[in-house]
Formats: structure tokens, C-alpha cells, sequence
């Protein structure tokens, strides 16, 4: 696989066919942004309509083209740091970890939403 970008310090340069690709991949979220907002706007939700038939489906599709995987909805639980950190700092600093966080690259058309 080509490179698309290349670092050089703390400047990125597109590399030479870099741009067309990354154009094309954002012309393909746009195109299935626009799919869904149709589907919504029609009133078609495809997974309620699967769910009605079996509640406990695993919604998957895959060709050479796409691949699409239904995530059910489900419930967390989570803790609310901000009020912790408030209320019980020192208890909030026991528990505080640090993790790392792996580089990445976002994305977004001029002029569009990300």
C-alpha cells in the first residue's frame, strides 16, 4: 500500500497520488452519510425492522465492496470523574491513570461536517 502522507519533521506533505485517495474516501462517507439521512428521512429504520423479527440478531453484511455490522443496543455503567475529582480528589488520585494514546489522522472535507 502506498504511502498517502508523509511526515518530514512536523509538517505532513500529501504524497503524489495521496490526495486523490483521500478525496475519494471522503467522497465515500459523504455518499453514506447521505445514504442513511434518505433512509431516515423515508422513515426506514433497517435495524428496528430486523429486531422486530428477532430481537437477538447479529446484523452483518460483507462483500467485496463494504461491510456493515449492526451494534444492538445495550446499557453501561460509567463513573462520573468530573464529580469524583470534585467531591474526592484524593480519592479521584488513587485511582487516576494515565494511558496512552495511539496516533491518528482525522479526516474532514473542506466545508463539510466531520
Amino acid at each position: 500500500m502506498n504511502k498517502l502522507l508523509i511526515a518530514n519533521g512536523t509538517d505532513i506533505a500529501v504524497a503524489p497520488d495521496g490526495k486523490a485517495t483521500i478525496l475519494k474516501y471522503l467522497s465515500l462517507v459523504k455518499e453514506c452519510e447521505n445514504f442513511k439521512k434518505a433512509f431516515t428521512d423515508a422513515g426506514i429504520n433497517v435495524a428496528e425492522q430486523i429486531l422486530e423479527v428477532d430481537p437477538t440478531a447479529v446484523i452483518k453484511y460483507e462483500d467485496d465492496d463494504i461491510r456493515i455490522n449492526y451494534i444492538a443496543p445495550t446499557t453501561k455503567t460509567s463513573l462520573d470523574t468530573a464529580r469524583l475529582k470534585k467531591e474526592m480528589p484524593a480519592i479521584w488520585e488513587m485511582y487516576a491513570k494515565e494511558s496512552d494514546v495511539k496516533a491518528s489522522i482525522k479526516l474532514t472535507p473542506k466545508g463539510g461536517k466531520e
